[in-house]
């Protein structure tokens, strides 16, 4: 599915497009990193590279 179709999806439905983006983007990452050993290892260091999570962990530290 495209995001298009999920932001479509979300005003038909009278949904937050935002909730909807974050369920379809977790989804792909989930079927990308489901069989992988080190799946936890790489959302790490993902969330490292975020700026609004390296700067809300460094700050929790």
């Amino acid at each position: 599915m495209k995001r298009e179709l999920v932001c479509k999806l979300a005003e038909i439905y009278g949904c937050n497009p935002n909730d909807l983006i974050k369920y379809w983007l977790a989804d792909k990452v989930y079927s990308i990193l489901n069989d992988e050993d080190t799946a936890g290892q790489v959302i790490a260091m993902v969330a490292e590279e975020m700026p609004e999570y390296s700067k809300s962990s460094a700050s929790t530290v």
